[in-house]
């Protein structure tokens, strides 16, 4: 795979992630976040990255803990 498409679906996830931020607490509650973003979130955990892309790296990395951190806050308000 190329970096261009190891860097397209890093960004598909962070667009899809970040488009949440947009929704009320109400309608995030209702949205079935971890269906949404399981996805996204497989493909990027999936990705091999050469280590000579440091920084892509660093953004499969950070993609990761984002979505740890936005499923976790869905779960937490679904008890």
């Amino acid at each position: 795979m190329k970096i261009t498409q190891i860097r397209s679906i890093i960004d598909l996830y962070n667009w899809s992630r970040q488009d949440l931020g947009g929704a009320t607490a109400a309608e995030f509650m209702e949205m079935d976040v971890p269906a949404r973003l399981g996805r996204h979130i497989d493909a990027v955990r999936a990705l091999v990255i050469a280590p000579r892309f440091a920084r892509d790296l660093e953004n499969q990395a950070w993609a990761l803990v984002c979505a740890e951190k936005t499923v976790s806050r869905w779960a937490a308000l679904h008890g």
